[in-house]
């Protein structure tokens, strides 16, 4: 399962977006001096709907082409659900029935 950590641990009144469940890591093969081995994006759906990254660098390693993203690496093609890590208290409640019903874990 894929891990994300939350960037604003212990303030639930920001306007982070927590992801329940992963639809798509597509590779952009859009190669640049700031991205030369090209970039991901990445789709979720996320406790207020859709939502969708911008572009993030890319990486080559044996396992495949990938991205860093909540602090973790996530790999091109992965579909599935996400262990929310550091999620303030007062917003772990409104989430559990969502992470729940996308097979994602919230701790």
């Amino acid at each position: 399962m894929q891990k994300y950590e939350i960037s604003n641990w212990g303030n639930e009144y920001s306007n982070q977006k927590y992801p329940l469940h992963i639809d798509r890591v597509e590779f952009i093969d859009f190669p640049s001096e700031k991205w030369p081995n090209g970039a991901i994006q990445i789709s979720c759906i996320t406790d207020d709907g859709h939502w969708v990254s911008g572009l993030l660098k890319c990486h080559i390693s044996k396992k495949g082409r990938y991205a860093v993203w909540g602090k973790h690496r996530i790999y091109e093609g992965y579909r599935g659900g996400v262990e929310l890590i550091g999620v303030p208290y007062g917003a772990q409640e409104g989430l559990k029935s969502l992470a729940d019903m996308y097979g994602s874990i919230i701790t």
